[in-house]
């Protein structure tokens, strides 16, 4: 009897006792973050930031389509010059080379005048707010539309104007000249399209 009455105050008295095994467990409290009155900004203001990524996104495909179409654009109408236009411009007789070079003037400038000046848009436009991981086809696209650019404005154009006045011996001088603008805007397009890759992806 004695040692039955024993083992139980033992066992009470560890139950009372806080260092033991069988201490009590002290209850804790679970918190759910979506409780919060506040959760409803946070979702509003993840979906007005995600609407705008997604609004960013929509402008830069766009501006992308508009870089790598005019570039497209033009790649294919100075090969055509190259290839086909110029050689036969060299064959036009003396008396004919003025109005016949006029006339090319006025009509090829109607038909790259707005793609080269939709191209140099977009292209800037890029090549501002491109991100670093495609920085670099960015930057030579950028140098290559210049290069371009700066051969039809002090090469080309100079030599049309004496072409038109009769020079017509300096043709040959236009065909080696103009495969400057045609491997740059050739080489240009693959590299805006890597950019826009690497932007998209």
């Amino acid at each position: 009897m004695d040692i039955a009455r024993h083992l139980r105050s033992q066992k009470a008295n560890s139950r009372l006792n806080p260092h033991t095994r069988g201490s009590i467990a002290t209850p804790q409290l679970k918190t759910n973050k979506t409780n919060f009155p506040n959760d409803g900004f946070h979702s509003k203001s993840s979906q007005g930031a995600s609407k705008r990524e997604l609004g960013q996104t929509a402008v830069s495909s766009l501006v992308f389509i508009l870089a790598i179409s005019s570039n497209a654009f033009m790649a294919g109408v100075i090969w055509l010059i190259q290839v086909v236009h110029y050689p036969l411009l060299g064959e036009v007789d003396q008396d004919s080379i003025v109005r016949v070079s006029v006339k090319h003037q006025t009509l090829i400038t109607r038909v790259v005048a707005p793609a080269m000046v939709l191209e140099a848009l977009a292209t800037g436009y890029l090549f501002l707010l491109i991100p670093r991981n495609a920085l670099l086809p960015s930057i030579f696209a950028f140098l290559l539309l210049m290069l371009a650019v700066f051969v039809t404005a002090f090469k080309a154009v100079p030599l049309h104007s004496r072409i038109a006045r009769g020079e017509s011996h300096l043709i040959r001088e236009l065909l080696r000249v103009n495969w400057v603008r045609t491997a740059a805007w050739t080489i240009k397009l693959p590299l805006t399209a890597l950019a826009a890759h690497q932007t998209l992806a």
